[in-house]
């Protein structure tokens, strides 16, 4: 069955606006409380305890917490926490606009290892460009020396663009690993 375009653009909004208001709303935490341990650990835990509260109160289906599955996610987990981190050390240093150009240069990498790491078929023509599109967007950015500005640590910019390019791989190699629920997998990431 598939989704009404309608459908589609309607998920495509919603999650660049949680997106983004995400990057604006850590980075405003983090000005305020520049700890990125103490603001990620409040964020993950928060997370998982609200999956586990709903979870006993039947409201979600999500999966017992067992310790060979907790085991199976570890590397799913330690990516998680490194792109995270990486994402709040790199909005600390440098203006979100950064973040997000880069960020969109990762997709490249991502789709690669899909293909060769997942034996996912090749991008074809329109999916290229339109990812072409969206690096040259990223890249005119910084040759306009948006990205550059007078203070910007870039190690942690370039660290978060590596960690979001890895993430999604480690994270299907782990869940085609076990067959779980949606909220299960989130509340074991």
């Amino acid at each position: 069955m598939a989704a009404s375009p309608a459908f589609v653009l309607f998920l495509i909004a919603s999650h660049m606006t949680v997106s983004s208001t995400m990057l604006v709303l850590n980075k405003a935490v983090l000005a305020r409380l520049p700890v990125a341990t103490t603001v990620l650990l409040f964020q993950v835990g928060s997370s998982a305890l609200i999956l586990w509260v709903l979870g006993k109160a039947k409201l979600l289906q999500v999966d017992a917490f067992e310790f060979q599955t907790a085991k199976a996610f570890f590397w799913n987990a330690a990516a998680f926490m490194a792109l995270i981190y990486s994402n709040a050390k790199a909005l600390q240093h440098a203006n979100v606009e950064t973040v997000v150009a880069v960020r969109t240069l990762s997709i490249f990498v991502t789709a690669y290892g899909d293909f060769r790491l997942l034996s996912v078929k090749a991008l074809d023509a329109k999916s290229f460009g339109a990812l072409c599109m969206v690096s040259g967007g990223a890249v005119g950015y910084f040759l306009s020396g948006g990205g550059m500005k007078e203070g910007t640590n870039m190690g942690w910019v370039l660290a978060y663009c590596a960690t979001n390019a890895a993430y999604p791989i480690v994270t299907k190699l782990v869940m085609m690993s076990r067959a779980m629920t949606t909220w299960g997998r989130t509340y074991y990431n």
